[in-house]
């Protein structure tokens, strides 16, 4: 386990202790945000690095002290925001390479210096006014793109994509892809897509589509988003669009049960299986959406416990370690409990405004660490005490 929380806002990278809520680094990005554009930052991490992407550049930044090491201007990929995959699976203590997927490409980069080691791009996808957002994924050796209805897979060491799959009748939508990869399983025959209601499993071998949903019974309505929120464990897959959760068997399709989630609205949730490095599953499955976050029985559907968060907007981010869950929404960030939802502290982060959040718990494959208590309880009252904030250095990284 790792020591840190990482967080990303408002052309922002923060490293924040898990123990106290306190801010330990933040450091502010030189290049990113200009005169109308996006403050969003797309983040993934490894071993020792994190890497961030807003506007049109790249960084990599030491997580011991926020010094940025590197930047690339990622010059022709355009501004759109990124998809990024740090090249950290279960079998694998790290990569030489970090994957980026934006405005209908998909590039290796290597670590060490920000160079670009190869680029790909999409035969299709973006045209006319269509959006140019790449959602990305990756195993130990392929990547794994969908953008405007089209799937690709993609070998890692250069960059040959292996297959594409025009997905026929599953429309134009955004899609969140899961490569079955998780800590009991070194790898899976097949990953998973959902979009416009709908999931499927797909061989990766090949691309073709294994199993597909019929469309789910409830989310899409007229005027309704499409969007489908998507997790999994060892043997599952939870969907959740427009207020249904759904746990549906990776074997056959079949839908184990759905819940309704009454009065929790019909926003765009975050979901958290509750699998991380050190355990192989959890009883519970975690879900955040409009202000609230909840922990549900895997084998139900039922919620175990819901936690209205007292600050904040409809949509959360959220990311688990072992033993507790990290929620941010509106500018407000909070640590709870797993086993019973228990608000342990929560940080205004002041300074760093109301846009949408990354996080990143710091868990990987290579460290298992030790479990700490989480925000300390006496940091409850003082709101996390965000004036701990030291500064990054060099290349930008100076004091958020």
């Amino acid at each position: 386990m790792s020591e840190h929380l990482y967080l990303a806002t408002k052309n922002t990278v923060c490293a924040i202790e898990k123990a106290s809520g306190k801010i330990a680094w933040g450091a502010k990005l030189r290049r990113g945000i200009f005169k109308g554009g996006s403050s969003f930052v797309s983040l993934a991490d490894d071993e020792m690095h994190l890497f961030a992407h807003t506007h049109g550049y790249l960084y990599c930044l030491s997580k011991s002290d926020g010094r940025v090491l590197w930047e690339n201007e990622l010059s022709g990929l355009g501004y759109q925001l990124a998809m990024l995959s740090g090249g950290v699976v279960p079998v694998s203590t790290g990569s030489e390479h970090l994957y980026l997927a934006t405005t209908n490409t998909v590039c290796g980069i290597e670590k060490a210096s920000g160079n670009i080691a190869w680029e790909a791009e999409l035969h299709h996808g973006v045209f006319g006014s269509g959006s140019s957002f790449v959602s990305l994924v990756d195993d130990e050796t392929h990547l794994f793109a969908h953008t405007r209805g089209y799937l690709y897979c993609l070998s890692k060491s250069d960059s040959r994509v292996v297959w594409e799959n025009e997905l026929s009748g599953l429309g134009y939508e955004l899609a969140m892809l899961s490569a079955g990869v998780v800590p009991a399983s070194i790898g899976s025959e097949r990953m998973y897509l959902a979009t416009k209601n709908t999931v499927c499993a797909i061989e990766k071998a090949s691309g073709n589509i294994a199993w597909r949903t019929e469309p789910l019974r409830h989310g899409l309505f007229k005027g309704g988003s499409s969007f489908v929120s998507l997790v999994d464990d060892e043997t599952h897959l939870f969907a959740h669009t427009r207020g249904y959760l759904y746990c549906l068997s990776k074997s056959d399709s079949r839908v184990v049960w759905e819940n309704e989630l009454s009065g929790l609205g019909y926003e765009v949730a975050m979901l958290s299986a509750g699998v991380v490095p050190v355990s192989t599953g959890s009883e519970h499955l975690y879900l955040a959406t409009n202000n609230t976050v909840c922990a549900i029985e895997k084998e139900s559907g039922k919620i175990a416990w819901g936690v209205e968060l007292p600050h904040g907007l409809n949509f959360v981010s959220l990311v688990d370690d072992e033993t507790h869950l990290f929620a941010h929404t509106h500018g407000y960030l909070y640590c709870l409990t797993k086993s019973d939802g228990r608000v342990l502290g929560e940080n205004k982060l002041s300074g760093l405004g109301y846009e949408l959040a990354m996080l990143s718990a710091g868990i990987l494959s290579a460290s298992t660490g030790h479990q700490t208590p989480l925000f300390a309880e006496d940091s409850k009252s003082s709101g996390g005490g965000g004036g701990g904030r030291g500064g990054g250095s060099n290349g930008g990284g100076n004091g958020g």
